[in-house]
């Protein structure tokens, strides 16, 4: 189609994507959801602000996403299939949000940006003494162990507890003098 398609997310299952997209084309992106089966589009938000980067909860009735004007995120809401809206978080004064993430236990995590600080929260606590959390979804490897990247490392969490992953890459490039 003629929108813009972004931040594509497997429902639990694997039968359905959840996407943002400005495909209405009303000024703004809305949460939509593709049957992977029949090929059929559901439209899941409609409102007027900005709504994005998706998240399924653990069972899939559920999707997570930020809301906002652009970039600045001020809620993270969620959404049924019959468009039931929740509040599942609002921002302090100052900050924004992205990244919603479910654990398979049902703990919602996210990004949390002020004073220019990048912080990963787990319901509505700091998760982590990393004042630079990638603004990527956390990956939840289990109910309570997380999987992200902050201060330029990689790095899982229990509890609040980091550990740092060891990774190096060695990358050669080989171009022409000037």
């Amino acid at each position: 189609g003629h929108g813009d398609d972004r931040e594509p997310r497997f429902s639990p299952d694997g039968s359905k994507i959840a996407f943002a997209s400005d495909r209405a084309f009303k000024g703004s992106y809305d949460i939509w959801v593709v049957d992977l089966a029949s090929g059929k589009l559901t439209q899941w938000t409609s409102g007027p602000a900005d709504e994005y980067e998706p998240a399924w909860s653990p069972d899939g009735s559920e999707i997570a996403f930020v809301s906002g004007a652009g970039i600045n995120g001020t809620t993270i809401q969620s959404v049924n299939a019959e468009g039931k809206l929740h509040t599942l978080v609002t921002a302090p004064t100052g900050a924004r949000l992205n990244s919603p993430s479910w654990s398979p236990g049902g703990k919602l995590s996210w990004i949390q940006f002020a004073n220019t600080k990048s912080l990963l929260m787990v319901d509505g606590k700091q998760a982590s003494t990393f004042d630079d959390v990638f603004p990527f979804p956390a990956n939840w490897l289990t109910s309570d162990q997380l999987l992200y990247t902050a201060n330029g490392r990689i790095h899982t969490s229990t509890g609040g507890e980091a550990q740092d992953i060891p990774f190096q890459a060695k990358i050669t490039l080989n171009r022409p003098p000037y």
